[in-house]
């Protein structure tokens, strides 16, 4: 059975995520400075009265944040503990591929923790991230103690 992913770009690179986790795509909006957060959190957003931290995928791949852009998107994805915006360039569609089109990231990089494969794009590669690995256990306490503070702050 065919994986769907949704695919994007940042800084002319080609992402994935596994579009199950993927709860909508929006235009970038406002983001809100949050105190005292992990380096990888830009702030938050208020998504129809629910606190949704922003996630700089460029802080975790090691990148360096450009000023933010009128014609960024967010992604907002669903992890096992909390709902995420992600902030990219652009959402590029959404596409399939099957199985054995889709090589480990364990198979090429031993080790890589927030890739989970790589697949064949007729222009290069496609990283498939895995969002449940993206923030390590202690910013993940961290965020959430930050977050439980800002709501109850509102």
């Amino acid at each position: 059975m065919a994986t769907q992913l949704i695919a994007f770009t940042l800084d002319e690179q080609q992402y994935a995520l596994p579009l199950h986790s993927v709860r909508r795509v929006t235009r970038s909006v406002e983001i809100t400075a949050l105190a005292k957060a992990p380096a990888i959190v830009l702030g938050i957003i208020d998504l129809q009265g629910e606190m949704v931290p922003v996630i700089s995928m460029r802080e975790r791949l090691g990148f360096s944040e450009p000023d933010p852009s009128l014609t960024d998107q967010m992604i907002i994805a669903e992890t096992a503990k909390r709902s995420v915006a992600l902030l990219v360039n652009s959402v590029t569609g959404v596409i399939e591929r099957e199985p054995e089109e889709i090589t480990a990231a364990e198979d090429i990089v031993p080790g890589a923790k927030y890739v989970q494969g790589m697949a064949r794009l007729g222009d290069g590669i496609l990283f498939i991230y895995n969002l449940e690995n993206f923030l390590s256990v202690q910013e993940q306490r961290q965020l959430g103690r930050l977050l439980a503070r800002a709501v109850s702050q509102t």
